[in-house]
């Protein structure tokens, strides 16, 4: 019995020394250490949500937000249409949240919003003359954008950023959260955003104190899931934007006054996340575009402080500014479903433009024979073989097709419209399109009937290379029509290179 009992004291001494060694440890981390010590991968769930969007159409300003801290290239699309819709409004904001929000998204992109299309939004944000018209929301974001380029304000401003902070702090309730109106009730998504749009300013007494007050609110609304209710109603938004405000604050989301008997604010989010990797507004729901927005930015912004990069919206400390990139001359005229594609083969040196003398794409001009030749032995990534003998009457050495020509003869891509000609000014048509593409990249197609009411026009020589390229969802056709011999404009081949470039390796 006295053994037993002494081993008994051993084993809880051990124990007692295990503990007191573990508490020394992690008392001897340093502060950096520490905040990431514990933490979520949750690398997974940001690709997915960014790729959710990027295959949902056309982007918002958050969702660029979230996409370009996240790593993610933004579409080329993005900033021209920002541009034309600066342009149609001359640049003129009713809504001061406006303004802000794109200029923060503009800085995300890599762009300037103090000189961007020709506008000034920083500025247009400083000396708005309604910004408290929204309540908080104004002031909340105007900070933000402002620190988000570390943006310079002049004094005489209508609102600098010490004007903007103290009339933040003077909209805070006794309680610590933060209304959307003047003396209104207390509200959480203001309240968290409120503590992501002060948290620069931390080293001021009173903002120290208004963030802590902030915090600890919050902290007393989660629920016991670790999730929020906003309204009656448990949603995905407010937990976001309460990872935000922490992550920003410099305060780990998983920090113990945010650990609840049943869960966690990221073990909450993640309820939320639906099979397509987007993110839905309540559990239950399918995927919403804000509440997959919001849930990004979270995740990324969660992300950042785990891995001691600067926070969300911190964006100047990590993000140089790029300027835009060179624009064709004639960019208006391409159309919006060939856009992206149009720069994406351009920047890969597939296609090149027009001219000598400009940058010109021309993307209504048909694709000639030998350059939809070029295209394909540009893809292939083959070298043109320049000193081949001439094997076409009208394909001269010297051309600038030549070489190319001669190269995807030699492959078996292309064949002469007669035995020694090979029309390389001629119009490339569709179902020649179909032949080169299939031949090149050795496509196969299927047995089913193609569906096409003008199946019967195209060639029979060229079925089952039509069958190919559309089983590969490579062409398509147009109001029921493959249209066969129609031709193929720059911004139709642009397309097709594009995803050409995507194709999974055999």
């Amino acid at each position: 019995m006295l053994s037993r009992s002494l081993s008994y004291r051993c084993l809880l001494l051990f124990m007692g020394g295990i503990v007191f060694l573990s508490y020394i440890g992690s008392a001897l981390l340093l502060p950096e250490q520490a905040k990431a010590a514990d933490h979520y991968n949750v690398s997974t769930e940001i690709e997915q949500a960014a790729e959710q969007i990027l295959n949902s159409g056309v982007i918002s300003d958050w969702e660029a937000v979230g996409l370009a801290r996240s790593g993610k290239p933004l579409p080329a699309s993005y900033l021209k249409l920002l541009t034309d819709e600066l342009k149609e409004s001359e640049g003129e904001f009713r809504k001061v949240t406006d303004a802000e929000r794109i200029a923060i998204a503009v800085r995300a992109a890599g762009e300037d919003a103090a000189s961007f299309a020709g506008y000034n939004l920083i500025e247009s944000i400083y000396n708005h003359a309604k910004m408290t018209n929204q309540g908080t929301n104004g002031p909340i974001f105007a900070l933000i954008a402002l620190d988000c380029g570390s943006y310079d304000v002049p004094v005489n401003a209508l609102w600098t950023r010490a004007k903007l902070v103290d009339w933040l702090l003077n909209q805070q309730n006794a309680g610590g959260a933060f209304p959307l109106s003047e003396q209104g009730e207390d509200n959480l998504d203001i309240t968290a955003m409120a503590i992501s749009a002060l948290a620069p300013y931390q080293e001021q007494a009173n903002v120290k104190s208004a963030v802590a007050k902030a915090v600890s609110w919050l902290s007393s609304q989660q629920q016991v899931d670790g999730g929020f209710q906003a309204f009656g109603e448990e949603n995905s938004e407010s937990v976001a934007q309460v990872i935000i405000a922490l992550s920003a604050a410099g305060i780990n989301p998983l920090e113990s006054s945010f650990l609840k008997k049943n869960g966690s604010l990221l073990t909450s989010l993640l309820r939320f996340r639906q099979a397509d990797g987007g993110f839905s507004h309540a559990v239950g729901q399918p995927s919403n575009e804000m509440a997959t927005e919001q849930a990004l930015l979270a995740l990324v912004a969660y992300n950042r402080f785990a891995g001691l990069e600067p926070a969300l919206f911190d964006i100047s400390a990590d993000t140089d500014l790029t300027g835009l990139k060179e624009q064709f001359v004639d960019n208006g005229l391409i159309s919006p479903w060939a856009y992206d594609a149009v720069y994406r083969v351009f920047e890969a040196k597939i296609m090149v433009g027009v001219s000598g003398t400009e940058l010109r794409f021309d993307p209504k001009k048909p694709m000639t024979r030998a350059g939809f030749a070029t295209l394909l032995i540009n893809l292939l990534e083959e070298a043109p073989m320049k000193d081949a003998a001439e094997s076409f009457k009208d394909v001269r050495s010297g051309a600038w097709y030549y070489g190319s020509i001669m190269r995807a003869k030699e492959l078996g891509i292309i064949q002469g419209i007669t035995a020694d000609t090979f029309k390389p000014n001629q119009a490339v048509s569709r179902q020649e399109t179909a032949i080169m593409i299939a031949k090149a990249f050795e496509l196969k197609g299927n047995s089913d009937p193609l569906p096409f009411r003008d199946a019967n026009s195209i060639q029979v020589s060229a079925t089952a290379y039509v069958s190919a390229v559309y089983a590969n969802g490579l062409m398509q056709g147009s109001n029921g029509s493959f249209n066969p011999k129609a031709a193929v404009t720059r911004e139709m081949a642009a397309v097709v290179a594009d995803k050409l470039l995507r194709l999974p390796a055999a």
